[in-house]
């Protein structure tokens, strides 16, 4: 990278369990690179969208056999994305820190409030009518954002304010998470006084 070391917010992390890897690359400073592939395409949609949205170059790969389920998958998936995180947030980068967004998809409207730093609270009010979105279950979606607050310790709010398709509100509540993630991490040489997980 030409980059200099200090403006470079760049991770590669790797999770292995038995039957499972995963492996995980993070630049918040691409924004044109997208490779994800978790082997459920509905999660790989989700995660695509965020990554749009946010601006950054986001690469997964994921190594598995028949006898893992989508939710160790999707456990998995969100614990790795949030050590990338939270390694990219320990380089001492000045940014905005607080994003917020709205997003719509058909009829579903989803409002996303987050805190990069924050103590990884999740506060997830999408409210599904049902229990899968095509091979992934809604309650392994949850545990997805759970894992990628925990590791990373952002705070994030996530409230349906309305929406009746259930693919509608989780296309809504990511492309929306994207948005907020990009305008946090979003540089801000004026905040190098905030607390900071380094010296707060």
């Amino acid at each position: 990278m030409n980059r200099a070391a200090g403006e470079v917010r760049y991770a590669e992390v790797e999770h292995e369990e038995k039957n499972l890897r995963v492996q995980v690359v993070l630049d918040l400073d691409g924004g044109t690179r997208r490779d994800i592939a978790t082997g459920l395409s509905v999660l790989d949609v989700l995660i695509t969208e965020v990554a749009y949205f946010a601006g950054i170059d986001l690469g997964i790969a994921v190594d598995w056999d028949g006898t893992v389920d989508e939710f160790r998958i999707t456990q998995a998936v969100g614990a790795t994305i949030g050590k990338a995180m939270a390694e990219v947030l320990s380089q001492r980068v000045p940014v905005e820190r607080i994003g917020s967004s709205l997003g719509v998809a058909g009829d579903a409207l989803v409002q996303v409030a987050l805190d990069l730093q924050g103590s990884g609270v999740l506060v997830n009010q999408l409210q599904f009518q049902g229990t899968m979105l095509g091979a992934v279950s809604t309650q392994s979606l949850h545990e997805f954002l759970q894992q990628v607050v925990s590791h990373s310790r952002i705070d994030l709010h996530l409230v349906k304010m309305h929406g009746t398709h259930d693919r509608k509100v989780a296309e809504a509540a990511f492309k929306a998470t994207g948005v907020a993630r990009g305008t946090a991490t979003r540089r801000n040489l004026h905040h190098r006084d905030l607390p900071t997980r380094n010296n707060g």
